[in-house]
């Protein structure tokens, strides 16, 4: 963990310290989701492709596939966050950690594109590629603010977030998949024209969920079951894929997560 990180957990760790001794009303979550971004396609200098989507018009050299003009993000995630309820326990404010796999897949409409390795005057080498999917690991920060329209505690209850999550990148793996394994001693060369992604980004994601279940006041405490929607999403800022020039259009997905209490156990509404 970076030095972010460790002041991030921290922070999240005072803060509940705080909230618990003062008695405030706050549940501790972990969360599993995943969400899908659409992008217009950004190509590698390196890539050589068919000049039509029918590739048999072509000369001989680019009888290859075309590279569609858009791109998808598909983001995995899990992480945890601590969520403190204002007075009326309505309107939570959640802070936490999350860990996110960051997928997606440059490829063609045929069996293969052509990938430029080297050039020296006149002489150019190519190798046919049949796709590159690059998988990105990101630390990141979420924020959220949740509100519920009841005034009362129910056991299934619908509510309202919008939610920021702030990305640190830590690694990145491009793997390249040939159609002949000969070509597998070319994958270097490919991976070295693969612009690296940014190492921040930040997304928005309002969203539409329920909660099942609820929490006894007293002795028995039973967790909170939140089933979300994500729509539409909101990438801030281009980079998160190499080849995704910008995101044109919204993201979607949906999240799961597991709440118990922390500290004073009040319902929805309670004063």
């Amino acid at each position: 963990m970076n030095r972010t990180g460790a002041y991030v957990v921290f922070l999240i760790f005072v803060l509940l310290a705080t909230g618990i001794l003062r008695g405030q009303n706050i549940k501790l979550g972990a969360e599993y989701g995943f969400d899908t971004y659409f992008g217009d396609t950004k190509k590698p200098d390196g890539v050589r492709e068919s000049k039509s989507a029918f590739p048999y018009f072509d000369d001989y050299v680019f009888y290859c596939g075309l590279i569609g003009p858009e791109q998808s993000l598909d983001i995995s995630y899990a992480g945890v966050k601590a969520e403190f309820f204002l007075p009326g326990n309505r309107l939570g404010i959640a802070a936490g950690l999350r860990v996110s796999k960051y997928a997606s897949v440059f490829d063609s409409d045929r069996d293969y594109f052509l990938w430029q390795v080297r050039q020296e005057g006149v002489e150019t080498d190519y190798v046919r590629v049949r796709a590159v999917r690059q998988e990105s690991c990101y630390l990141g920060v979420p924020l959220e603010i949740r509100f519920f329209p009841n005034n009362r505690e129910l056991p299934f209850q619908h509510y309202f977030k919008l939610g920021a999550i702030f990305n640190r990148r830590l690694q990145t793996e491009n793997r390249i998949d040939f159609p002949d394994d000969a070509m597998s001693r070319y994958a270097d060369s490919v991976r070295d024209g693969i612009e690296a992604p940014a190492n921040f980004n930040a997304r928005l994601y309002p969203a539409f969920g329920f909660k099942i279940g609820g929490f006894r006041v007293g002795a028995g405490r039973f967790p909170w079951i939140n089933v979300e929607a994500h729509f539409p999403g909101i990438m801030l800022a281009s980079g998160a894929s190499s080849f995704i020039k910008s995101y044109s259009n919204s993201g979607i997905g949906l999240q799961f997560s597991v709440q118990v209490p922390l500290g004073k156990n009040a319902p929805i509404g309670s004063k």
